[in-house]
């Protein structure tokens, strides 16, 4: 499970250097579905141990002082100190993350 900021996508060929590169790839829709059988697709929190998976945290989100994620829905969102998220996601941290390249619509 990857926790990236949000203005950025996952980088996946700089995540297979730093992962395994045959398990590195997006998840789809029916098996987020499996996964998160009590989340609303799109708004699964990155709470990996409670779901059986690792958390792997982008390394600019440790300059943060706090983290903010979907709680299950759209609708509800939970607000942490990063130290306490370290504790109960155990992620990795890694580098992960870029900006998306800008559309010039021409």
């Amino acid at each position: 499970m990857a926790v990236i900021p949000a203005n950025q996508i996952v980088d996946l060929p700089e995540a297979r250097l730093t992962l395994e590169p045959d398990q590195v790839r997006m998840a789809t829709g029916d098996e987020l579905g499996k996964l998160f059988p009590d989340c609303e697709l799109g708004a699964m929190p990155p709470l990996g141990p409670l779901y059986g998976l690792s958390v792997y945290l982008d390394n600019t989100l440790m300059r943060q002082d706090s983290i903010a994620f979907n709680a299950g829905t759209h609708r509800e969102v939970i607000h942490m100190r990063m130290a306490e998220f370290q504790r109960l996601a155990l992620p990795h941290i890694v580098s992960l993350a870029r900006e998306p390249v800008a559309a010039h619509g021409w």
